[in-house]
């Protein structure tokens, strides 16, 4: 060693402390020979491992003693390597495991169920729009003059994008109720569309709006 360098003036330049040594390596697939992102490089015996990178490279520190690299992955074989020269590049290349291929194939035989069907509904929930319907309606002077009561009963489209469509009238009350009960839908709070089949579809809505006198 020349005069005045020591073992302090290698760690500064990055190199591996004494008794430790840097394994690099690259896993692949024995078919294809691309490599495998995300299998486990695991020294035996420990808890020191690392993951593939995207490519199927790794970087592992282990001690400078004898050691066996346990490396697995799901739809592959697990091989253990017993490193003789940690200092030299380890390529390996897996082999499928078809045994536990075929037990996923047999798991994914039956047919995952169908989520049941979920009507339009209002931000909030439904007793949240009916108090909402209570508080803001307002009563028409001319209705409440006349002393007009009753139902308008309405009906619209609720888009798979949650908009209100095809607002219409199916049975009215007078011209002013028909109108205020249109204005509450129209300026009232959002809704979430219906979903069928795990999907959001639209679907048509029919609402009641009371009118009642006190």
């Amino acid at each position: 060693m020349p005069p005045g360098s020591d073992t302090r003036s290698l760690a500064s330049k990055g190199a591996p402390a004494t008794g430790v040594s840097l394994v690099r390596g690259r896993i692949t697939d024995q078919n294809s020979g691309e490599g495998l992102p995300g299998v486990t490089v695991l020294v035996k015996g420990t808890k020191l491992g690392t993951s593939t990178q995207a490519d199927g490279s790794f970087t592992l520190p282990i001690a400078d003693s004898p050691s066996t690299l346990t490396i697995a992955s799901i739809g592959y074989q697990t091989r253990e390597y017993k490193l003789t020269n940690p200092s030299a590049p380890l390529t390996l290349a897996l082999p499928t495991d078809t045994r536990s291929l075929g037990e996923v194939v047999v798991t994914r035989k039956g047919k995952m169920p169908v989520p049941p069907a979920v009507g339009p509904t209002p931000t909030g929930g439904l007793p949240a729009f009916h108090q909402y319907l209570k508080e803001e309606l307002e009563y028409p002077e001319r209705a409440r003059q006349e002393r007009t009561e009753g139902t308008v009963k309405l009906k619209f489209t609720v888009t798979a994008n949650g908009a209100i469509e095809d607002l219409k009238i199916v049975r009215g009350l007078s011209k002013e109720c028909d109108t205020e009960a249109l204005r509450l839908v129209r300026e009232g709070p959002a809704w979430f569309p219906g979903i069928t089949g795990g999907r959001r579809t639209a679907q048509q809505v029919r609402l009641l709006v009371p009118f009642r006198l006190p």
